[in-house]
C-alpha cells in the first residue's frame, strides 16, 4: 500500500487545504490521531491507580506543555475489490504563541526520529491555547 504524508504548515495552508481535509474527513470510515508534545509532565502520576490522579496529571501537562505536531490518518472506503480503504494522512506541524516547556527528554526522542525542530519554528501554523476564548452562538458549550 502506497500512503503518502502531506505536511500542513503555515506556509502552505489556504482556506481551500481546510475545505479539502474537511471534506476527506466527513468521507472517512475511521480516522486516526496523534500528537507530538514537548513533554508528558510528572511521570510518575500517568499510571497512577486512582483516575483522578492521572486525569490531573494529564491535565497540568496539557496547560503548560505544547503541541507541537498533528497527525491526521483518514481511512476513505474505496469500491475497488484490491484495495478497501484510501489512506490520507496529514502532518501538522503547530506552534503554540504562548511559552510553554520542553521536556530534554521528549527533544531527544523527537530529534532522534527525525523532528525538525528549525522546520518547527520557521514553518510551524500558529495558534493559541483556546482557553481564554468564549464559545458564541452554535450550539458550543461555554
Amino acid at each position: 500500500m502506497d500512503v503518502r504524508v502531506c505536511e500542513l504548515n503555515a506556509t502552505n495552508v489556504t482556506g481551500r487545504t481546510v475545505e479539502l481535509v474537511r471534506a476527506l474527513l466527513a468521507r472517512a470510515a475511521f480516522c486516526g490521531l496523534d500528537l507530538e508534545l514537548s513533554g508528558l509532565g510528572d511521570k510518575r502520576d500517568m499510571s497512577h491507580p486512582d483516575m483522578q490522579v492521572r486525569y490531573e496529571c494529564v491535565r497540568r501537562a496539557a496547560q503548560s506543555r505544547s503541541v507541537l505536531s498533528i497527525g491526521l490518518s483518514l481511512f476513505l472506503p474505496t469500491a475497488s475489490a484490491h484495495t478497501r480503504y484510501s489512506v490520507y494522512v496529514f502532518d501538522i506541524k503547530t506552534l503554540s504563541q504562548e511559552d510553554f516547556v520542553m521536556e530534554p527528554q521528549a527533544a531527544k526522542f523527537l530529534i532522534k526520529h527525525g523532528f525538525d525542530f528549525n522546520h518547527l519554528f520557521h514553518s510551524g501554523l500558529p495558534y493559541h491555547s483556546g482557553d481564554d476564548l468564549e464559545v458564541s452562538g452554535g450550539g458550543g458549550g461555554g
